[in-house]
């Protein structure tokens, strides 16, 4: 997977929009977010696929969540909207088949698989509500554009804002000199 390198080119195309710590993780991470949002949430996010479908052998079209254990009023709470196209003839048979199975998400296929991905934003929206971003996801026998909505309420509150953030480090990263025993 391709890590972005231009650091602060990255932070100049976020900067325009506002975004808490964890939001800007979440619009401009350039690798599977399955983990942050389980990190976020602390619970185990998993990949729910709602609808797949399949056009002229060409392109798959998958629509789905991913859903947390973190419970609102008793229910599953959908912390990402997916909204995938799978272009099957830049696929190998072995990803299309993990696809067609509709048990994993798509970054986990390429995990699984050990296929080297690079990820590049093609497109970030930014309201009130959400941050939708949607990315091209390729790498050899894959190809993949990807579209993430994720719901801003939850990803809101004192401790993600920088300055509560701010706060809380200078108190507990300051190297502390220890007595030599």
């Amino acid at each position: 997977m391709a890590e972005e390198l231009e650091i602060q080119g990255a932070l100049d195309r976020l900067a325009q929009y506002n975004l808490n710590p964890i939001e800007r993780l979440l619009a401009g991470h350039t690798g599977t977010v399955q983990l942050l949002l389980s990190l976020w949430f602390n619970t185990e996010v998993t990949v729910l696929v709602e609808r797949q479908q399949e056009y002229d052998v060409k392109v798959i079209k998958r629509q789905g969540a991913l859903m947390a254990d973190y419970l609102r009023n008793g229910e599953r709470l959908a912390v990402c909207g997916v909204l995938s196209y799978i272009d099957v003839p830049k696929c190998s048979e072995s990803v299309v088949h993990l696809v067609r199975a509709q048990e994993l998400g798509l970054g986990q296929i390429a995990v699984l698989l050990g296929i080297p991905t690079v990820r590049s934003l093609t497109d970030l929206e930014v309201d009130d509500r959400r941050i939708q971003r949607t990315y091209i996801m390729e790498g050899p026998g894959l190809h993949y554009t990807i579209t993430e909505a994720f719901p801003r309420e939850l990803f809101q509150g004192v401790f993600c804002w920088p300055e509560a953030a701010a706060k809380m480090a200078i108190s507990s990263s300051i190297p502390r000199n220890r007595p030599r025993e």
